[in-house]
């Protein structure tokens, strides 16, 4: 018997040694191996090692085998001081865990993190803390977005104080604070210009105004305003031919030969109300670069890019990303081109990253989401590359997601003409429509859970 203890716990070290630690505890159970002194060293070994591997868990994302690991430790050797501080870290890595999704402004995903990790290992009052501190920073981002800066400074503020280990959410708050000044003063000379009649520093000053709040009203109104007196001073044929008549998206060959100062294509703003502010391209082919005077391309970021950093062709059934400047897809850099799916993320020089989508099944429209902190000029919350049809609802496939909508809508192109259908009745322009109707490149629609504006881009 006692050659048959020593035998076993030898083979439970063993397994310790080689990191099956849950072999090694099976073993030290079975066989009461604890009842012995060398065993009941062993036991708190094995604690030690539970321990160590818990952290290096978290860091890989796997939260059940830390908390699992954590439990074994307790066990083992009990609630020591050294399990205590492994809990907290536990914790407190948990909690860090979700901030990605705080910073690329996936507040939904973030709260279904939580979720999860109250089943792994974060006590009940924590994740209720944390979701709180989520829903307030999502509130808080709405009403940004609507140019609503001090209340949304309230509720940041609150945010950090349950979450101060969130550093984005201390980060996003010190921004606003810097923001809110800037506002008030870009919206004091947004006053003056409309008084004295500049339409062109309206425009101006409303796309810097634009770029801090996407659905700020005041600027919206004045440059629709602004763009309205200077139209007014087109002749009356040709003013006609650019608010009913879009523009056709250009092929792939005409982008080809064209200048660079009028390659940018048909692209319009798409204001959904309680929801944001998508870019919408029209063209087979985009280029992504710097938002810099005279460089009239699709997509023009805020940001150290080249002008012409990257391009974005429709082919096929999907779209392919050819680097013009550096660019790296999941880290890894992009010699020629790539064929993006579903999911994709890549850079462009150093620090924009941008996520490729493209959720509904049978459709060739593809959005991207800027997954960093940078802007693009007009700002919106993401890029909508139109093809055939874009549809907006409630369901999660949907190109951009209305939750509070009963039903879908769907935006199509017919040759040069842009139309919408709904099963509810909707009224274009203040004219109502059984589930059909045109658009124009300014109109408004709104049903009776919906409504939304469309926006030339010039």
């Amino acid at each position: 018997m006692f050659l048959a203890w020593r035998t076993q716990l030898r083979e439970a070290q063993q397994a310790c040694e080689v990191g099956r630690l849950d072999e090694a505890a099976q073993r030290l159970s079975e066989h009461q191996l604890r009842q012995y002194k060398p065993g009941e060293e062993f036991a708190h070994q094995l604690a030690s090692a539970y321990l160590g591997r818990v952290m290096r868990r978290a860091d890989e994302g796997n939260f059940a085998g830390a908390w699992h690991d954590l439990t074994q430790a307790r066990q083992l050797a009990g609630a020591n001081e050294a399990w205590q501080a492994a809990h907290v870290r536990l914790i407190g890595g948990a909690i860090v865990s979700v901030e990605p999704h705080l910073m690329a402004g996936d507040f939904a995903l973030a709260l279904r993190r939580l979720k999860a990790l109250e089943g792994d290992c974060v006590p009940h009052d924590v994740v209720r803390a944390s979701q709180d501190a989520v829903r307030r920073a999502e509130s808080a981002a709405n009403l940004i977005r609507r140019g609503k800066l001090l209340e949304a400074e309230e509720l940041l503020a609150a945010a950090v104080a349950l979450r101060p280990e969130w550093r984005s959410l201390a980060d996003r708050l010190v921004e606003l604070r810097t923001q809110q000044g800037e506002l008030r003063q870009q919206s004091e000379a947004l006053h003056n210009a409309l008084q004295n009649a500049d339409w062109n520093g309206v425009v101006a000053i409303a796309d810097r105004l634009l770029t801090i709040s996407p659905e700020y009203r005041l600027a919206r109104e004045a440059r629709q305003k602004a763009w309205a007196q200077v139209g007014a001073k087109v002749p009356e044929s040709q003013h006609l031919a650019q608010t009913i008549h879009w523009p056709g998206a250009p092929s792939h060959d005409e982008v080809a030969t064209r200048a660079p100062q009028t390659a940018a294509g048909t692209r319009f703003l798409l204001w959904i109300d309680a929801v944001g502010g998508y870019l919408v391209c029209l063209a087979e082919e985009i280029w992504i670069g710097q938002a810099a005077p005279g460089n009239n391309i699709a997509v023009p970021i805020q940001a150290e890019l080249s002008r012409r950093h990257a391009k974005l062709r429709r082919s096929g059934d999907g779209y392919v990303l050819e680097a013009e400047h550096p660019v790296t897809v999941h880290g890894a850099p992009l010699v020629g081109k790539h064929l993006l799916t579903d999911g994709d993320e890549f850079e462009l020089g150093r620090g924009v990253k941008l996520r490729f989508r493209q959720p509904h099944p049978l459709s060739l429209t593809a959005r991207l989401e800027l997954v960093s902190r940078h802007r693009t000029q007009p700002g919106c919350d993401g890029i909508l590359l139109m093809a055939e049809s874009c549809v907006l609802g409630p369901n999660w496939q949907s190109h951009v997601v209305c939750r509070d909508w009963a039903n879908d809508v769907v935006l199509y192109r017919q040759e040069n003409e842009l139309f919408c259908r709904s099963v509810e009745q909707i009224a274009i322009d203040g004219v109502v429509m059984e589930g059909r109707g045109k658009l124009a490149p300014n109109s408004r629609v709104e049903g009776e859970s919906l409504s939304f504006s469309l926006e030339l881009v010039k």
